[in-house]
């Protein structure tokens, strides 16, 4: 296993996962914003493991400065920041890591996605930042999908509802090993045909 984080040594919790793991687990910086900081991490593991089965894209911004305010207000480069993690940098690690996926023939890329960014569930009020790059994200997982269906690569997005994270505050209804146990599952069990899929924690399509 693989755990990664922009900065680490500010991610004490995986230290803890690392550990879990009985020595079997490494823990790399790996920023999703910067395509040279993914390549260096897929170089790593290249190095560590002959192959990778799963990719979870879970990094992910719910606002920067002025992307959730009224028109008037926004600000065009808080919004570029927020797509540009959530939506941008899924493409970008799955790119780095594409020949590793390869090799297993027969692999997995989850892309972390929201209801929020569902188009058919109605317009989440002043959320442009957020919402547009869950939507943005969804249509990169049909992308790669229909690439990487070539490689025996999956790409699903998964949408893990409301967790008491840093992103979602401690009013949400999920605890993260709640909401993470329930996602392993899904991508544990998905069929061939679920490629391009958007899915809930219960392995439920989730409306586009």
């Amino acid at each position: 296993m693989v755990a990664t984080a922009r900065h680490p040594v500010e991610s004490p919790e995986l230290d803890s996962v690392a550990a879990s793991a009985d020595g079997d687990a490494t823990v790399l910086p790996l920023d999703v914003t910067a395509p040279e900081s993914a390549a260096a991490a897929a170089a790593v593991v290249a190095d560590l493991h002959d192959r990778v089965d799963v990719v979870i894209n879970n990094a992910g911004l719910w606002s920067a400065g002025r992307s959730m305010s009224p028109l008037a207000d926004i600000d065009p480069g808080a919004l570029l920041a927020v797509l540009r993690t959530n939506a941008v940098g899924p493409v970008v690690v799955t790119q780095a890591f594409q020949a590793l996926l390869a090799r297993a023939g027969g692999s997995c890329v989850a892309n972390l996605s929201s209801g929020l960014g569902s188009l058919s569930r109605g317009v989440p009020k002043r959320n442009y930042g957020y919402a547009m790059s869950k939507a943005a994200l969804n249509m990169a997982t049909l992308q790669l999908a229909d690439e990487l269906s070539a490689q025996a690569t999956q790409v699903v997005s998964l949408d893990p509802g409301w967790v008491k994270t840093d992103l979602g505050g401690p009013d949400a209804r999920l605890a993260a090993d709640e909401a993470a146990t329930a996602l392993l599952g899904v991508i544990d069990s998905l069929p061939p045909e679920s490629t391009g899929a958007f899915l809930d924690r219960r392995g439920r399509p989730v409306d586009w």
